[in-house]
């Protein structure tokens, strides 16, 4: 079905996973678009979502963590995906929890971001080093917000918990 200007997308309780998610919904400065949870219902997305060409969307009240098979900080596996990535155009994210995810949890990059009420457990990666690759010889990465800004994007980001990521909290640039 189409999700028009100004609704909300609701997620009903469930397990949404194993794939990235591309994001190209697009709301008006007067009438976003949100993307929530179900009230009493935990909605548990599993992987990534992108969002190529969105603007003005909000993610409330949403669970995001990996499959299970990629949310031991110690495995074999180095790479586990991030949250969301923010590429651009005007976001929100309230209300979300993030439990044992990729780095970074929330990526934001030339995007105007407000950020607040989210909490944020276990953020990080342990991703080989740049070539050549060396198992031997990891990298760690892991902010619970990874900003990126090189356009003066304004970015607001308060009353967020962190805990346990793997290196910082919030990490700005740009």
């Amino acid at each position: 079905f189409p999700v028009t200007i100004g609704s909300t997308l609701w997620l009903r309780g469930g397990d949404y996973g194993l794939a990235t998610y591309t994001s190209r919904l697009v709301g008006t400065p007067s009438k976003w678009i949100t993307i929530q949870g179900y009230p009493g219902e935990t909605a548990n997305i599993q992987f990534e979502i992108d969002t190529l060409s969105s603007d003005y969307t909000i993610f409330r009240d949403i669970k995001f963590t990996n499959h299970p098979s990629m949310t031991s900080r110690f495995q074999t596996v180095s790479w586990r995906p991030p949250s969301i990535n923010l590429n651009g155009g005007h976001h929100k994210v309230i209300h979300c929890t993030f439990l044992n995810i990729g780095h970074p949890a929330v990526g934001a990059w030339n995007a105007i971001l407000e950020m607040y009420g989210n909490i944020v457990v276990g953020a990080g990666s342990l991703v080989d080093t740049p070539p050549p690759y060396s198992q031997t010889n990891p990298w760690v990465r892991g902010s619970g917000i990874y900003t990126d800004n090189n356009t003066g994007s304004t970015v607001y980001i308060t009353g967020n918990i962190f805990i346990h990521c793997f290196n910082t909290g919030i990490n700005t640039s740009g």
